[in-house]
């Protein structure tokens, strides 16, 4: 084989260790960490109790206001509002 031989075969030799190579890390980055164009979803919107706590946090409301429209989100019936030692004597 003469010298033009020994050229195309380096040739050929450094390309296809070339493609292996960027083969190689095509794979691993497929693999690797989620890419940036993952979006997450939509962010949930707050709960009722926690407007209310932020609201009295900010000093929008004071703390009897806070207390009133606690017990709108969640009314009592009379058997929560009864003291637990006078509803089973005996």
């Amino acid at each position: 084989m003469g010298a033009g031989g020994w050229l195309l075969a380096s040739l050929l030799c450094f390309l296809l260790l070339t493609i292996l190579v960027v083969g190689i890390v095509a794979v691993v980055r497929s693999l690797g960490a989620p890419t940036t164009t993952q979006r997450p979803g939509p962010p949930t919107a707050p709960v009722p109790e926690e407007i209310l706590r932020m609201r009295l946090a900010r000093g929008e409301i004071d703390p009897s206001e806070y207390e009133r429209l606690a017990a709108v989100l969640h009314p009592r019936t009379e058997s929560s509002l009864a003291p637990t030692s006078m509803t089973q004597e005996g």
